[in-house]
């Protein structure tokens, strides 16, 4: 049916009630479509400024914009719902809500002979023409269907324009573009600092990746949480997209606590104990909303995915790896390994408690200049695993406090319903953060005119966050003792297998 109508004859007419007598009944193997002129369709011509036109948003989404019925919306598709040949053919859907309250969906289809979009027998130059064309001359969009489109559903306050974006400079790039601290306008005079990621030179399925972030930031941006990066908005109607969040002059913890902090060059100190644990307290917090609220699992919990804001506090960032809820994937493809535990190594299977290990990372990178975690040793997955097994962890180094040390050790327990939960990690953080100094714990309260979100008393103890005291497990840290054992072993499948697990 498809290639008929790319064959189809197409006639323009000046007025609309000519075009209604002059449709040609269909016949069962060739329709025949009519071709409207733009000066009687109406619509603008660029169709991602008309107001109804939705970039990026999930279905789901969609069906909770529409409740009444009449109204209607326009989404572009998803390169993962698009089962066309052709990309253009089914790039925007119409959403709209029948007379019997359900919700129905008409994909906008493109022809690539005449150049032109269509729902039934009238094609039109841009998608705009048509839907003002069935909006405002009641035409159905099904044909011999009585399925009227009224009322365009708004776009949301998220959706914006390039225009309102003014770059000032680079700060960073990563693996989809990169990174801009930029002016975001919001109305004729107001406009607000912000950094801005920008994607660039990236496949379609890529570039969903990036969107996909988007959405999740959106997910809890209606209960901010200060240790969470707040999102603002997202410019997706032309190239390059971009997404707009809040800006954290400080950098990540990496550029605090790393080998090359640059304040070294400039004179300035690098960050106390106090500090430290004052970030690392507000990640953890910042992921147990994530977890608790939000029911989001990040996937990528590091030291360079948690930014300083501008009252100094940690900010989890960079949600582009983020899935509601458990999930399992085929393959390990563009995942950090380094900080995945050996049930996500083995059973490719993500949820919080693999968050929790990741934790226990970040916070030995905090006192490990930041290095890359495990160094060389990782050549394969199989070696670590192996490794894993035989109780192999990260050894502590000469900084590391010992309470913090206990934490951490108990974030890398083999059995994940051993581990602890996100809000215990960040209960246990701020009863070390306060122990540092009570009068620095007091004057960051102060500043904020608010208590802390984990108040923890004098005399708060590990007790008081567990229901009973836990046993710090003990670890191997001899890295070339693992690398002696997996060479010595036999390569099989059970090559991980203690001989417990064997048997």
């Amino acid at each position: 049916m498809d290639d008929h109508r790319d064959e189809a004859d197409t006639a323009e007419i000046g007025m609309a009630h000519t075009v209604m007598s002059s449709v040609e009944p269909v016949a069962a193997s060739r329709v025949r479509y009519t071709k409207i002129r733009d000066s009687v369709a109406g619509g603008l011509a660029t169709f991602s400024s008309e107001r109804y036109f939705h970039s990026f948003i999930e279905r789901d989404e969609a069906n909770e914009l529409l409740t009444t019925p009449g109204y209607f919306l326009v989404r572009q598709i998803f390169a993962h719902e698009n089962t066309s040949k052709s990309p253009l053919d089914r790039k925007y859907q119409i959403m709209f809500v029948n007379q019997d309250g359900m919700i129905e969906e008409v994909p906008i289809r493109y022809s690539r002979t005449h150049r032109c979009y269509y729902v039934n027998e009238f094609c039109f130059n841009n998608p705009g023409g048509l839907i003002a064309y069935h909006r405002d001359y009641r035409v159905s969009v099904k044909q011999f269907e009585n399925k009227l489109i009224k009322h365009g559903i708004n776009k949301e306050r998220w959706e914006i324009f390039h225009e309102q974006i003014q770059r000032i400079k680079r700060l960073g790039s990563g693996n989809f573009g990169q990174v801009f601290k930029a002016y975001y306008r919001v109305g004729l005079l107001k406009r607000i600092e912000v950094a801005v990621k920008i994607l660039t030179n990236v496949r379609a399925e890529e570039s969903e990746v990036f969107i996909k972030e988007a959405q999740t930031m959106r997910r809890f941006q209606s209960c901010r949480h200060e240790n969470v990066v707040h999102f603002l908005a997202v410019a997706c109607y032309q190239s390059p997209i971009m997404l707009v969040m809040e800006f954290c002059p400080y950098g990540s913890l990496k550029d605090h606590l790393g080998e090359g902090y640059e304040g070294k060059s400039t004179g300035q100190k690098l960050a106390t104990e106090g500090e430290t644990v004052h970030w690392i307290a507000g990640a953890a917090r910042g992921l147990d909303y994530l977890h608790t609220k939000a029911g989001i699992v990040h996937r990528d919990v590091a030291a360079r995915n948690v930014v300083i804001g501008s009252n100094y506090e940690a900010k989890i960032t960079d949600f582009g790896m983020s899935v509601k809820g458990t999930i399992k994937v085929e393959k390990l493809q563009n995942v950090p390994i380094r900080y995945l535990p050996r049930e996500t190594l083995q059973g490719k299977q993500f949820d919080q408690r693999t968050d929790v290990w990741a934790f226990g990372v970040l916070i030995w990178e905090c006192y490990n200049e930041c290095r890359d975690p495990y160094d060389d040793f990782i050549t394969d997955i199989k070696r670590l695993v192996f490794a894993f097994r035989r109780g192999y962890r990260l050894a502590p180094g000469p900084k590391f406090p010992v309470e913090m040390w206990k934490l951490c050790s108990l974030c890398w327990e083999d059995r994940p319903e051993s581990r602890p939960t996100m809000e215990q990690v960040a209960a246990i953080a701020t009863l070390q953060y306060q122990k540092q100094s009570s009068w620095t714990s007091w004057m960051y309260s102060w500043w904020h005119k608010k208590q802390p979100t984990y108040r923890m008393t004098p005399q708060s103890n590990w007790l008081s966050v567990f229901p009973t005291q836990p046993k710090i497990p003990e670890f191997e840290h001899d890295q070339q003792k693992m690398i002696k054992l997996y060479e010595q072993a036999p390569k099989k499948k059970d090559l991980g297998k203690t001989k417990e697990e064997k048997n």
